[in-house]
């Protein structure tokens, strides 16, 4: 019984001596930790802050890139457009001159019927 008494009374001394110097780490060391500890917490508050920084950049470069995504299919529709417009103005040209060409063929047809005698 004297032996647990005193096996009790050394753990407690024991446990008591590690919880004032900090589980048995010298205070220097526990100082040293503890500052490790802090900047570590800075430097990942520091790179959540980028993360932020950086996805939030993406969102803009995102809504950037369907801005311009749309821009170039209305330029491309446009393009289209046009091209469809020039095609139409080409063949009115050619319906023109077919019309012009008819109409100075039907204009010497007519100086000839003017010439003729009448009887």
């Amino acid at each position: 019984m004297r032996k647990v008494k005193c096996a009790v009374s050394c753990l407690v001394a024991l446990t008591m001596v590690w919880g004032l110097s900090g589980c048995g780490v010298p205070k220097n060391q526990y100082e040293i930790l503890e500052q490790k500890y802090e900047r570590i917490q800075k430097e990942m508050t520091s790179f959540n802050e980028q993360v932020k920084k950086v996805k939030n950049e993406n969102e803009a470069l995102v809504k950037q890139n369907a801005q311009l995504g749309e821009e170039l299919r209305k330029t491309q529709q446009a393009g289209k457009t046009i091209s469809q417009l020039e095609e139409q103005v080409r063949k009115l040209q050619q319906d023109n001159k077919a019309i012009a060409d008819k109409n100075q063929e039907l204009d010497k047809q007519n100086k000839q019927l003017m010439e003729t005698p009448k009887s």
